[in-house]
């Protein structure tokens, strides 16, 4: 779906100083009138975009979620290919992470969180050819659990800045093919110990 605003100069203005104070803290507190005041924005011109200040946080949501469509559309079948998916989700996120840090990694709104990591959990499991050899509830939890582990270590390293991308794709690697055990020891100096489990 397309966001109701798409490149409008105002209702940017609008938007980054509801996002200062949604940065800020408690969004439940965040009024029409207190955007206005700290935009020095008419209250006509904040009406004619808005009906409130949670409108704009669905206005947000909504282009978050249009731009990963968009994104998904634009690299067709490319996380297949993850070492080159992997620098291009990271420059796409980043770019939005003012947006997708506090939204996506902090869940300061829950649904939209579990929205935005589901689109992400089904392009992936349709990118990597997952095969059940068992239909079974079992085995597709598993496949689940697995898929949404590779999306939050996803998630949480492109967003972090000290990490490389070549180090994001070690780590992807390791969990998929390696084993995150050895991985992280032979690349990270990370021991686990696994011996109560021996």
């Amino acid at each position: 779906m397309t966001p109701r605003y798409i490149n409008n100069a105002v209702v940017d203005s609008i938007v980054d100083v509801y996002w200062s104070m949604f940065e800020k803290g408690d969004t439940t507190s965040i009024n029409s009138y207190d955007v206005c005041v700290m935009g020095n924005i008419d209250r006509n011109t904040f009406d004619k975009y808005f009906e409130s200040a949670s409108d704009i946080l669905a206005h947000v949501e909504e282009e978050q979620l249009y731009r990963l469509e968009k994104f998904f559309e634009s690299t067709e079948g490319m996380t297949r290919h993850y070492v080159r998916f992997v620098k291009i989700f990271r420059e796409y996120f980043l770019s939005n992470a003012r947006y997708l840090v506090p939204l996506v990694l902090d869940y300061r709104d829950p649904a939209f969180s579990f929205e935005y990591r589901s689109m992400l959990e089904d392009r992936m499991f349709k990118d990597l050819d997952v095969v059940l050899f068992k239909r079974d509830e079992r085995s597709v939890q598993v496949i689940d659990i697995v898929i949404s582990g590779i999306i939050d270590i996803f998630l949480r390293s492109v967003a972090v800045k000290e990490l490389s991308d070549d180090d994001l794709i070690i780590i992807l690697e390791g969990y998929m093919d390696r084993g995150l055990r050895m991985t992280l020891k032979d690349n990270f100096g990370i021991y686990v110990s696994m011996n109560h489990y021996e």
